[in-house]
């Protein structure tokens, strides 16, 4: 299957539910988009495996019937090299796995109807993905983020990620100050924000009520997870400054001012682990090693636990 047949696939919303094999050099940058519109389109949950051969066992009963077909969820196994050759993952379902090569042309030719080549991005690819996502935001204002973060995707996605927490008619007043300086005018208008600051203020009984906000609201794990860390580092670097300025700390002044009113619920030891730990879940979901939409629940356990 050709990339641009795919792609027509998810835009109708006809999709099958065979195997389906990302041949991606590219940093999964496209393929990952992929994934989820496909998660989208089905309305289920992704689980993250390290080999095909797991799900074997139990797509075939003992008397060789076929047991299951499709599933609830969208499974997903990403790897450097293909090396499986047994024949039967071609008859999986609902599983997608992203490679960068084959183990040997011969593995390649056996799955080669299941695989879909991934291009190179080519500049104008980008763009148009970007201004595919970005509805509200002027061109020029985008032409200007493509360019800051270069060749580093996983950036330019992670900004990409922030300007989705908000609606359409709201980027367009939005992207100065929370792309260019890091946060909103008004750090209390939007629910993000509200429950990030409840989280790091540990303010219980606010978290319990924006909690039922964002069971209303489509929130994305990425965007959350990226003001978690900005909000973590910036606290860290204000409280243990002395007399911290916008120019000693690098932070805007409205936001530093609101920094400086959040209780000092955590000491700096507490803050520096918090804002390790927070590193690291940032880079274990991006390498699919925990699945994002259990990332909310298990930030605001694990931290209101430290």
């Amino acid at each position: 299957m050709t990339i641009q047949q795919l792609k027509t696939d998810i835009e109708n919303g006809t999709v099958s539910h065979d195997l389906i094999i990302f041949k991606d050099t590219e940093n999964n940058f496209i393929s990952n988009q992929y994934i989820a519109a496909i998660k989208k389109l089905r309305g289920v949950d992704i689980q993250y495996l390290d080999s095909p051969t797991e799900l074997l066992q139990d797509s075939w009963s003992i008397f060789g019937e076929d047991s299951g077909s499709t599933t609830e969820t969208l499974r997903v196994i990403k790897c450097e090299s293909f090396i499986w050759t047994n024949a039967r993952i071609s008859e999986l379902k609902d599983l997608i796995i992203v490679v960068s090569k084959f183990q040997d042309k011969n593995i390649e030719k056996q799955f080669e109807p299941w695989i879909v080549a991934v291009p190179k991005i080519e500049d104008w690819m980008l763009k148009d993905y970007v201004y595919s996502t970005t509805e509200g935001v002027a061109q020029k204002d985008l032409e200007w983020l493509i360019n800051l973060c270069g060749k580093n995707r996983e950036r330019l996605q992670m900004e990409l990620d922030k300007l989705a927490l908000f609606g359409i008619d709201e980027r367009k007043y939005l992207f100065n100050d929370l792309i260019r300086d890091g946060a909103v005018d008004d750090l209390s208008s939007y629910n993000i924000f509200n429950f990030t600051n409840a989280i790091t203020s540990k303010d219980i009984r606010s978290l319990q009520s924006i909690y039922k906000e964002l069971d209303r609201v489509d929130v994305n794990e990425f965007g959350l997870l990226t003001i978690l860390v900005k909000n973590f580092r910036n606290i860290l670097m204000v409280q243990t400054t002395a007399n911290p300025t916008p120019e000693s700390t690098g932070i805007d002044g409205k936001q530093l001012y609101a920094i400086k009113k959040i209780p000092r619920v955590y000491s700096a030891d507490q803050l520096v682990k918090i804002y390790n730990f927070l590193l690291d879940i940032d880079r274990r979901v991006k390498m699919g090693e925990l699945p994002a939409d259990m990332v909310i629940d298990y930030l605001v356990i694990k931290i209101l636990s430290m």
